[in-house]
């Protein structure tokens, strides 16, 4: 049976099964041939639809979602064992629908983003194929919630939207780090309510939650202009060093490959023509040597490379 879905943003490996996954979306199973095989058969929790995004403990083998919805309660929270099976499936009330597109974890907690981009049915009606836009009276927070379910608590930060996290971690037992692609504005309508204001780009963006006090601290990480960040995913919810995206040089441009490390600062760049653009690095960690994988399209002879780029640990 194929479900009446599109899952082109993400592919997951978990439970034994290869899932293509959509914004939104039922899971769909594929083979490593990218044979349709239909909907999910090791995932019965997940097969009315959730995030493209989910995050996967790589200790424990759980794999943390969400699904967004326009409908109330508006959120649903699940967590699925290693073996796929159901663990915590949990409704949660918001005021309005937000657009979620991604969350994140620690060892202990999830984190939800209700930011100020949101749906708007009425743009239907003016040609808008997606009813998103911008909320100015929108107060953007932070979602916490215990891994295994319980109560969320949320925290109110400055206005902006995150289309993608980079990764988050437990500082201590009161202290969460979450890094994010943050931009100061999304999708915002100009004034004759039809056409959006040019978007602006995306920076790497740091918040440290204070459970104790109930306070957020935000800062700037980088001034660098990055989109579709990447880190090894065994340090997934955990205190991490490095981070590896794509760069931005203008809004409609994918072209060039950073490395950032916290510990430093320091940026290493592998630059791409001008006129070439590159896809979403990927990071494939081996004992003694990492290989980052990647696309590059040369616009002048419409050709694909592929590129795997090793580099020492030591």
């Amino acid at each position: 049976m194929l479900l009446d879905t599109n899952p082109n943003v993400n592919v997951l490996y978990h439970a034994g099964e290869i899932l293509a996954l959509a914004e939104g979306g039922a899971p769909l199973a594929i083979t490593a041939e990218l044979e349709t095989l239909g909907a999910t058969r090791s995932h019965p929790g997940l097969a009315s639809g959730m995030t493209a995004h989910p995050k996967v403990d790589p200790l424990t083998g759980e794999l943390m979602s969400f699904r967004a919805d326009w409908k109330k309660p508006y959120l649903r929270y699940a967590v699925t064992d290693a073996d796929g099976m159901p663990s915590v499936e949990l409704d949660i009330e918001m005021s309005s629908p937000s657009m979620m597109h991604d969350m994140a974890i620690t060892a202990t907690r999830s984190i939800f983003l209700d930011l100020n981009v949101g749906y708007d049915f009425s743009m239907l009606s003016r040609g808008h194929r997606m009813p998103l836009r911008w909320r100015d009276d929108h107060k953007a927070k932070l979602g916490i919630i215990p891994r295994n379910g319980g109560e969320v608590r949320w925290f109110e930060i400055a206005p902006c939207f995150i289309q993608h996290v980079v990764n988050a971690y437990d500082a201590d037992e009161a202290t969460i780090v979450l890094d994010a692609v943050r931009y100061p504005r999304y999708f915002r309508l100009e004034e004759d309510g039809f056409t959006f204001e040019a978007p602006p780009l995306g920076v790497l963006w740091r918040y440290v939650i204070d459970l104790d006090r109930g306070t957020v601290i935000e800062k700037q990480m980088a001034d660098i202009c990055i989109e579709l960040p990447r880190i090894n995913e065994g340090r997934t919810g955990r205190p991490y060093r490095f981070l590896y995206a794509a760069e931005q040089p203008t809004n409609t441009e994918i072209r060039g490959v950073v490395r950032y490390d916290l510990e430093s600062g320091s940026i290493l760049r592998y630059r791409v023509p001008e006129g070439d653009s590159n896809s979403e690095p990927v990071f494939v960690a081996r004992p003694t040597h990492l290989v980052i994988h990647k696309r590059r399209y040369h616009r002048p002879r419409a050709t694909n490379a592929l590129f795997l780029r090793r580099h020492e640990l030591s």
